[in-house]
C-alpha cells in the first residue's frame, strides 16, 4: 500500500515537474515570439506604405520627366537657332515682361503659362539658351547682369544628354520657397545643343506624397533627397532641408542596409528603423515605430498565454479526448469534401447548376411575387476553337479567369454559378428597375469582353448573354431558365449583338440604346452633327436679340432626336468631346454674324460633365481665342440641377464666366428644385421659361406658373425668355405680362447657318413683320 501511494506521489511530483518545464519553455518561446511578431508587424507595415509612397513619388515625377522631354521637342523651342530676346539683360532690376518680346519668345510664354497654371505644384518652367537669353513663368524680377548660363540646374542641364537631370533641393533666394530643379538639354535638327529647359517643383507638394499614407500613432516617415537633404519629416518638419545625418547623427553611426530593421535610441526611447529606397530616383525614405508601443501589444497576452500554458500542460491527460476530436474533425472534413464534389465546380470553385437550381428557387420563393429578378446566362464565344488550338489546360485557365472577372459583379443577394464547360449563370436579385438592369448588362458586357491575359499570352473573349425577367418572363425558376436559354441562343444567332433579353420589347430598346452608343462614337468623326439656330425675339423692339444653337444627329440610318442620344451620350462621357464641338462650331458662326454687323447673343447649352473647374474654363478661354469671338456675346445655358450640385465649384466657375464677360442662363426653369438663395447668390443673367408651361396657354392654363417666373425675374433684377411660344395668343399673353423674349416656331423653327442668315436679312428688312 506505501509503496502503491508513494508511486502515486512520484508519478503526481514527475507531472508537475512536467507541466512546470512546459510552462516555463513556453514563456521564454513566447518572449521571443513578441520580438519577432513586432518586426515582422513593423516590416509588413512599411513594405505596405512603402508602396504607395513610391507609387506616388514615381508617379509625380515621371510625369514631370514626360512634360520635360514633350518641351524639348516642342517645335516651338527647337524652331530657330536665334537667341531668345536679351530683353531681360538690361543693367538695372527690371520685371520680366514677355509680352514685349518677340512673337517667338511670346508663344514660349504663353505655352510655359498655360501649364504652369494647371499644375498646383509648379513652381517656374523656364528655357535658356546658349547665348544668354531666358524665358520663364510666371512673371518674377531678375537682377542686372543676371547669367542663367552660370547657374547650377543650367549646368546639370548641359550634362542631360539624353536623359532628365534633377539637382539637390535649394531654396529659392528670391521666393525663398524650398525647390527641386528638373532640367534637360535641347538640341536643334543638327544635333547642337540650343540651350536648357526646365520645371522647377515647390517641395511643399511633396508632403501629399506622405500624406497619401494613413500613419499609425507614433509612426514616422522622413523623405530624403539622393543628396542626403530631408525633403518631408513627419516627426519635425523643421528638419526639412537639413541633411540626415546632421538631423539624425545616430543613423550615422554605421552603414544601414536597405530593407533591414535597426534598433536605435532616439531621444530616450527605442525605436526600430528600416531604409528603403525610390528606385527610378534615387530617393530615400526612412520609416520609424517605436518599438515599446509595437512590444506592448503582444506583451499585453502574456496572462492569457499563462492560463494557455497550463492548459496545454493538464491536456496530456486528455490524449483520449483529443483522438476522439481527430476522428470527429476527419469525418467532418470528408462530409465537406463530398459536399463540394457534389454542389461546387472542382476548376472555378464557383457553385455548380445542381446547387445553382436549389438556390435560385429558394430565392424565388423568399421575395413577394412583385420583386424583379433576373437570369442571365452567358457564353464563351468559340471556346471549343480556343481549346482546339491552345489546349485544355489553357482553356480550364481562361475560364478560371472569366470566374474571377464575375465574382466582382456580384453583391449580397445575387448567385453565380458555372453551368458545365463554357456556361456562366448570374441571377440577379431584387432589381428595382430596367435602366438599373440595363446599365448592369453594360458592365458586364464591358469588362467581359475584353483581351485576357492567360500564360502569357494575350487572348481577345466575347461572351454571349441571354436575360430573362422574373415574373415578366416567366413565374417560376424552370421557365425563368428556358427562357434565358432561349435569348441566348438568339443571341449567339444574331453575331451582331452581345446580349439579348426574352422580352422583345425590352430587348429592342436595349439593342437600340446599345447601338446608338456605339454610333455615338464615330458620329462626331463622320461629320453626322449639324448645329441649327433659333431666333430670338424682343416682341417689343422688334428685333432678333440673339440665336440659341440646337445640335442635332443627322446619321447615315436618319434623324435620331436630341432627347435619346443626348441622354446617352452623357452616360457614356462621349458628351465631352461632341460638346466642345458644339461650342468651336457656334462660336465660330457668333464670329461669322459678327463680322457681318449682327451683334446678337449666341446662347449654347453646357452640360452637367461639362461644368467642371478648371476643365471648362480653361475650354472656354482656348474656343474664344481660336474664334475671336466676342466673350460678351456668348451666353451659357446650365439646368438648375447643376448649380445645385456643388457650392463652392459653381462660386469659382461662374467668377471666370464673369471676368471673361461671359452671361449664363437657367434653362428649364421650374421644372427642377429651384431656390432663390442660390439664383440670387450665383448672379444669374437670365431665366429661361419652359415650354410646358407655355404649350396650354391661354385654353388649358391661365398662365399663373408662367406669371410668378416673370414676376420673380423682375424682383431679382434677371431678364426673362420664353421658348416654345408657337401661337399668337401666346405671345399677346407674354407680352401683356412684361415678357417681351421669345422664341419659338410663331417666329422660327431651328435654322440651319445660310438660312438663319437669309431670315434675319428679311427680318431686318421687313422691321419685325407682324410682331
Amino acid at each position: 500500500m506505501e509503496n502503491s501511494k508513494s508511486k502515486y506521489i512520484q508519478i503526481f511530483i514527475s507531472s508537475l515537474l512536467i507541466v512546470v518545464l512546459i510552462f516555463v519553455a513556453a514563456l521564454f518561446w513566447f518572449e521571443g515570439i513578441v520580438e519577432k511578431s513586432a518586426r515582422t508587424e513593423f516590416e509588413n507595415n512599411t513594405k505596405s506604405k512603402l508602396e504607395v509612397i513610391n507609387s506616388a513619388a514615381n508617379l509625380r515625377f515621371q510625369k514631370i520627366y514626360e512634360d520635360i522631354e514633350m518641351f524639348a521637342k516642342h517645335e516651338l523651342i527647337k524652331k530657330e537657332r536665334s537667341p531668345i530676346t536679351t530683353y531681360y539683360q538690361n543693367k538695372m532690376r527690371v520685371l520680366m515682361k514677355p509680352m514685349e518680346g518677340n512673337k517667338r519668345e511670346q508663344d514660349i510664354f504663353k505655352m510655359f503659362q498655360l501649364y504652369g497654371e494647371t499644375h498646383d505644384d509648379i513652381e517656374y518652367v523656364y528655357f535658356s539658351t546658349q547665348e544668354g537669353g531666358y524665358v520663364v513663368w510666371p512673371q518674377t524680377y531678375i537682377t542686372a547682369g543676371y547669367d542663367p548660363r552660370i547657374r547650377p540646374w543650367y549646368i546639370r542641364g548641359l550634362s542631360a544628354i539624353n536623359e532628365v537631370l534633377q539637382t539637390e533641393p535649394y531654396q529659392d533666394l528670391v521666393t525663398s520657397k524650398k525647390i527641386i530643379s528638373n532640367v534637360k538639354l535641347v538640341r536643334d535638327s543638327s544635333g547642337e545643343a540650343l540651350g536648357v529647359i526646365g520645371i522647377d517643383i515647390n517641395l511643399r507638394s511633396l508632403s501629399a506624397i506622405l500624406e497619401a499614407v494613413k500613419l499609425l500613432p507614433n509612426e514616422h516617415y522622413i523623405l530624403v533627397h539622393s543628396s542626403g537633404i530631408i525633403l518631408e519629416d513627419t516627426m519635425y518638419p523643421k528638419n526639412n532641408m537639413e541633411y540626415i545625418f546632421e538631423a539624425y547623427p545616430m543613423i550615422n553611426r554605421e552603414e544601414m542596409n536597405l530593407g533591414e530593421i535597426y534598433t536605435f535610441n532616439m531621444q530616450n526611447r527605442e525605436v526600430y528603423i528600416m531604409k528603403n529606397q525610390i528606385e527610378d530616383l534615387g530617393w530615400c525614405v526612412y520609416s520609424i515605430s517605436n518599438k515599446n508601443i509595437l512590444l506592448r501589444q503582444y506583451k499585453a497576452l502574456r496572462s492569457n498565454y499563462f492560463i494557455m500554458a497550463t492548459l496545454v500542460a493538464l491536456a496530456t491527460s486528455l490524449v483520449s479526448l483529443t483522438g476522439v476530436y481527430l476522428i470527429l474533425k476527419n469525418r467532418r472534413r470528408h462530409r465537406q469534401h463530398m459536399y463540394n464534389l457534389k454542389y461546387f465546380d472542382s476548376l472555378t470553385k464557383l457553385r455548380n447548376k445542381a446547387l445553382f437550381d436549389r438556390d435560385a428557387v429558394e430565392l424565388i420563393s423568399k421575395y413577394p411575387q412583385d420583386i424583379n429578378h433576373a437570369l442571365i446566362i452567358m457564353n464563351v464565344d468559340n471556346f471549343r476553337v480556343v481549346n482546339e488550338a491552345k489546349g485544355y489546360e489553357f482553356g480550364n485557365k481562361l475560364l478560371i479567369a472569366v470566374a474571377e472577372k464575375l465574382k466582382g459583379f456580384i453583391t449580397e443577394g445575387d448567385i453565380l454559378a458555372r453551368l458545365g464547360n463554357d456556361e456562366f449563370v448570374v441571377l440577379k436579385s431584387n432589381i428595382d428597375n430596367y435602366e438599373e438592369l440595363y446599365n448592369y448588362i453594360l458592365r458586364l458586357d464591358k469588362n467581359l469582353n475584353k483581351i485576357y491575359s492567360v500564360s502569357g499570352e494575350d487572348i481577345f473573349v466575347s461572351l454571349s448573354m441571354g436575360i430573362s425577367m422574373y415574373p415578366n418572363d416567366a413565374t417560376n425558376y424552370n421557365g425563368l431558365y428556358k427562357n434565358a436559354v432561349s435569348a441566348l441562343n438568339s443571341s449567339k444567332n444574331n453575331s451582331g449583338n452581345n446580349f439579348e433579353f426574352y422580352n422583345q420589347d425590352i430587348n429592342t430598346k436595349a439593342i437600340y440604346k446599345y447601338e446608338i452608343k456605339n454610333r455615338l462614337k464615330t458620329a462626331l468623326n463622320e461629320k453626322e452633327f449639324k448645329l441649327y439656330y433659333q431666333p430670338q425675339i424682343d416682341i417689343e423692339q422688334k428685333e432678333i436679340i440673339g440665336i440659341e444653337a440646337l445640335i442635332r444627329w443627322e446619321s447615315s440610318e436618319g434623324f435620331i432626336p436630341p432627347n435619346i442620344f443626348i441622354p446617352i451620350a452623357e452616360e457614356s462621357n462621349l458628351i465631352i468631346p461632341i460638346g466642345e464641338w458644339v461650342l468651336m462650331s457656334a462660336c465660330r458662326f457668333g464670329k461669322r454674324l459678327n463680322d457681318m454687323g449682327y451683334n446678337m447673343q449666341l446662347a449654347v447649352n453646357i452640360s452637367r460633365l461639362q461644368f467642371k473647374y478648371p476643365y471648362i474654363s480653361i475650354l472656354l478661354n482656348s474656343i474664344l481665342e481660336k474664334t475671336e469671338f466676342p466673350p460678351h456675346l456668348l451666353e451659357l445655358e446650365i439646368t438648375e440641377s447643376i448649380l445645385m450640385g456643388n457650392n463652392e465649384e459653381c462660386s469659382i466657375i461662374l467668377e471666370d464666366f464673369k471676368k471673361m464677360g461671359i452671361k449664363l442662363a437657367i434653362d428649364d426653369f421650374g421644372t427642377g428644385y429651384s431656390s432663390l438663395s442660390y439664383l440670387k447668390k450665383f448672379d444669374v443673367d437670365k431665366i429661361k421659361i419652359d415650354r410646358s408651361f407655355i404649350k396650354d396657354i391661354p385654353e388649358n392654363d391661365d398662365g399663373t406658373i408662367a406669371k410668378v417666373i416673370i414676376d420673380l425675374a423682375k424682383i431679382l433684377n434677371m431678364e426673362v425668355i420664353a421658348e416654345g411660344v408657337e401661337n399668337k395668343a401666346q405671345n399677346e399673353f407674354l407680352k401683356a405680362n412684361e415678357c417681351i423674349q421669345v422664341q419659338g416656331y410663331l417666329y422660327a423653327k431651328p435654322l440651319c447657318e445660310e438660312d438663319l442668315i437669309k431670315f434675319v436679312n428679311e427680318f431686318k428688312h421687313n422691321e419685325g413683320g407682324n410682331i
